[in-house]
């Protein structure tokens, strides 16, 4: 069968490109793609650096591991599905005794499972299934797989099809149903629901063998292309209304798209985590049930205590808007093509509402403009799209009074399921979490540290922001640091002792900031991208995967800097490897996060054998000033696979400059020589001693460094330039000041004045005629004029005498002196 003669191909493909050097655990497939709930399963996993596979880490309820057993990068996992287990798509990660691998998905279903037969690319060679049944497929290249059931007149039949959404490869599926007589009654290439993923309901009109297509829509598939092809009696709506409402309470909603017609049906909403996520926050993804079955793709609600409103018809003109009291959820269809809803409400002067379409993201087909207007019809703002399809508008009333909301397509579409959900509420700051770094995950190895980076978005506040976690495995904890106000982002370490046992977890991250402000950990895993890095595909992860992995034989820690790091300065931090007995491996290194202005070494390693090295970090003039905790990733292979580990916190602490500098231009002859004055201003936080260096001169141009400490009110730089210096202005000269304090050494950088080098001028020497001397008779004396001196003169001669005035006063008494 196509399906494991493509397992076999893949596994020894996989086999024979196994890299020479260490990686972390990667999972590349996993088969079968989906299983029914109710019973156990065998799972085939494979990839690289699984050899040493010890667990599996379910994103859900209902799954879990029986055995697992591991035979080079090919693993054999057996899992119990609970009878109750969520439907639809799941994710997993490998454990292995060196890490966690990346995620993949899978589908759990209520049908019987069956799998795709070659041939079955004609009428006559059609597969033959029962109805109510779940087909395990591949749509390779040129490839049409023809499914035959025996079809009742009046019958409902529902399919839908879960390719793309597999997150195996770019899968753009195509599906069709035929009737006895050959005429095709239904067909989906792609849908609002399951966007590459088609899907359709109608009711049978005939009786007798009825053919279902599936293929890649252009014909261009490959072994990738795999499917779970659902085929049954099951409804299959598409959106409701009232398209949300309160969590936890019976909601009675209009299901609209189902083959038989619109549908009635009472659910109960919760964002608790389910299979599909949920895909947004305050999205409720609920399966629409009756006796014919259960839908395998839920609809999307959201879970709102605002009141519901639904669209009163006729409502296209502003005369006949709906009238609603904000705040409140505004509920519609856009029936047909050209239709437009709207709606009237009254606001005072300066209420700030924010007005929030939920269409595309409820997985309605409708691309909504959404638009304010006056009482009198002017249009006060309007919106198409915010990021993403669906609108939004923060409107701030002018003047008391009327206003009217109208929702069209942007198109001017319409159709019995191009709903939408129109929330009115009062404008509310809000926070995002998510992960930093391309590995959504972090490994804690045994008597270990290892660490990941939380980023934060603020949206209409500012101010601190407080991690929290949820449980820890026994033996693991972890330091979550605030995010501080003007800054997004902050390490999260954890650290395992020695005892703590090897495991897996999904751990809870939150966050609270000003004014009670709160949010979740929400972030995507990309599974299926495009051309020019277009997004297909992503699973959502709303809790942190955790494992506990095997000691490592190395780590790492820094020697905590005991001397500032100053804004418009350079610091160095050493980073100290402690290496088992016969591990040399080369460590690369990472900042996790930095102080705003503050940039540091990329690409920084302890090479090969060696146990330190030194990070350079580099403030701006504007660098945040105060204490700011760092930890420094650290990466390398090791025996097994690869392992991810960090330092402990420690403290930089960002300091203003210690001196400031005035200068004035120098310029100076080929062959000469100049000074170069500098006027030296000591600032608060001054202290030990100094040697400046004047950098960027021009070739054969020389200055020695000069020593500056808590004296020293200027300076004077003699300029030393070669008869083949470079000509011209030279403006990229500056100062580096190294300090020597107690606990170690630290650099200011400083400007510093032009210069510039002249060509000397050229001596003439002429011949001149002997002058006729005549004797005159003496003259008084006349008495120059001095001309007095220049403000660089006045300076040197003031810094001459300072230098005489401590030379005096350091010099050891005469013999006449006091003993």
């Amino acid at each position: 069968m196509r399906i494991s003669q493509l397992t076999a191909a893949l596994l020894s493909v996989s086999a024979l490109a196994a890299p020479s050097l260490a990686q972390f655990p990667s999972l590349e497939l996993l088969q079968p793609r989906g299983f029914q709930r109710g019973f156990e399963i065998e799972l085939q996993l494979s990839g690289s650096a699984l050899n040493s596979a010890r667990g599996i880490l379910f994103d859900t309820e209902g799954l879990s591991l029986k055995e697992i057993t591991a035979e080079g990068d090919r693993v054999t996992a057996h899992v119990i599905v609970a009878d109750d287990c969520p439907l639809g798509l799941h994710s997993l990660r490998v454990r292995t005794a060196t890490g966690l691998s990346n995620l993949r998905t899978f589908s759990v279903g209520v049908l019987e499972e069956v799998f795709e037969a070659e041939p079955n690319g004609t009428s006559p060679e059609a597969q033959l299934i029962e109805i109510n049944s779940t087909i395990n497929g591949v749509a390779d290249d040129e490839d049409l797989d023809l499914y035959a059931f025996e079809g009742v007149s009046g019958q409902r039949v529902s399919v839908e099809i879960e390719g793309l959404r597999l997150g195996d490869t770019l899968f753009d599926s195509a599906i069709a149903l035929f009737d006895p007589d050959g005429f095709r009654i239904a067909s989906s290439d792609d849908s609002s629901l399951g966007r590459q993923d088609g899907v359709f309901s109608v009711v049978l009109n005939k009786s007798g063998r009825h053919l279902v297509h599936v293929r890649e829509s252009s014909y261009k598939g490959n072994g990738n292309c795999r499917y779970r092809l659902h085929v049954g009696s099951f409804p299959r709506p598409i959106f409701a209304v009232p398209a949300g409402g309160p969590e936890g309470e019976p909601l009675t909603l209009s299901a609209l798209g189902d083959g038989a017609g619109v549908m009635e049906a009472t659910v109960t909403l919760s964002t608790a985590r389910s299979a599909w996520g949920p895909t947004l926050p305050g999205v409720s993804a609920v399966h629409i049930e009756d006796s014919q079955g259960i839908s395998p793709t839920p609809i999307f609600l959201r879970a709102s205590s605002l009141t519901n409103v639904l669209a009163a018809e006729p409502d296209e003109s502003h005369d006949l808007a709906t009238r609603f009291t904000a705040p409140a959820a505004l509920n519609g269809v856009l029936e047909a093509p050209g239709d437009r809803d709207s709606f009237r409400f009254t606001a005072k002067k300066g209420e700030r509402w924010e007005l929030k379409v939920h269409a595309r993201s409820l997985r309605s087909p409708l691309d909504s403009v959404l638009s304010v207007h006056a009482a009198n019809a002017d249009q006060i703002s309007s919106n198409d799209d915010d990021d993403g399809p669906d609108s939004k508008l923060d409107f701030t009333a002018p003047a008391d009074g009327d206003y009217v909301l109208t929702i069209a397509d942007h198109l001017g579409s319409g159709g019995p399921t191009h709903a939408y959900r129109l929330e009115v509420d009062r404008s509310r700051p809000s926070l995002s979490i998510g992960l930093g770094g391309v590995r959504k995950y972090v490994c804690v190895p045994r008597a270990g540290r290892s660490v990941i980076a939380i980023q934060v978005e603020r949206d209409s506040f500012s101010g601190e922001i407080a991690i929290a976690l949820g449980d820890l495995p026994p033996g693991v904890t972890a330091t979550a640091l605030p995010v501080r106000a003007g800054t997004s982002n902050v390490p999260l370490l954890f650290e395992a002792e020695a005892t703590a046992e090897e495991a897996e977890a999904l751990i809870k991250v939150s966050g609270v900031g000003a004014g009670g402000v709160s949010s979740e950990l929400r972030d995507e895993v990309l599974l299926v991208e495009g051309r020019n890095n277009q997004i297909y595909w992503t699973h959502t992860l709303d809790r942190l995967p955790l494992a506990v992995t095997e000691v490592a034989p190395f780590s790492v820690r820094a020697i905590a800097p005991q001397v500032p790091l100053l804004q418009n300065g350079l610091l160095s931090v050493e980073i100290v490897a402690e290496r088992s007995e016969g591990y040399n491996g080369e460590i690369s290194l990472a900042l996790v996060s930095l102080p705003p202005g503050v940039t540091a070494t990329r690409g920084a390693s302890i090479p090969e054998g060696a146990l330190s090295t030194l990070i350079h970090f580099d403030a701006s003039s504007d660098a945040a000033l105060g204490s700011w905790p760092l930890v420094i990733a650290a990466e390398a292979n090791i025996p097994g696979g690869r392992a991810r580990l960090a330092t402990q916190i420690f403290e930089l602490v960002i300091e203003r400059p210690f001196v400031s500098f005035k200068t004035q231009s120098v310029s100076v002859d080929q062959g000469s020589t100049g000074d170069m004055f500098v006027e030296v201003t000591r600032h608060d936080g001054f202290r030990g001693t100094a040697r400046v260096n004047l950098l960027g001169l021009p070739h054969q141009v020389t200055t020695p460094a000069l020593t500056l400490d808590a004296n020293t009110d200027s300076l004077i730089f003699p300029i030393s330039a070669g008869t083949e210096a470079p000509t011209g202005r030279h403006r990229t000269l500056s100062f580096n000041a190294t300090f020597t304090l107690d606990g170690g050494t630290l650099i200011q950088g400083l400007s510093a004045a032009e210069l510039h080098v002249n060509t000397p001028p050229k001596v003439v020497i002429e011949k001149k005629p002997v002058p006729v001397v005549k004797k005159e008779e003496p003259k008084s004396p006349e008495v120059k004029k001095e001309r007095p001196p220049t403000r660089l003169e006045k300076l040197r001669r003031e810094h001459a005498e300072r230098v005489r005035e401590r030379e005096i006063a350091d010099a050891p008494p005469t013999n006449g002196g006091a003993s």
